[in-house]
């Protein structure tokens, strides 16, 4: 791994509100100075988890939420 970002499949299971669920995604590494950039873009659909939406909000609240993560690592 260099400084040229290069993409990896990453399987996993992410938990949320008490539910787990079986991703696939994408992750991009790349090697910055002394540290590893790992940036991942996760796109859920939150019935998948049992998350209602209050009625007065649904308008205002997507069912469907991309989770973008950046970590450094050293």
């Amino acid at each position: 791994i260099d400084s040229n970002p290069k993409e990896f499949k990453l399987k996993g299971e992410i938990k949320i509100h008490g539910k787990t669920k079986k991703i696939n995604t994408v992750v991009v590494l790349r090697k910055l100075e002394d540290k590893l950039e790992i940036i991942s873009n996760l796109n859920l659909n939150i019935k998948d988890f049992n998350i209602k939406i209050p009625e007065i909000l649904s308008m205002k609240v997507a069912e469907n939420v991309t989770i973008k993560s950046e970590f450094w690592v050293q």
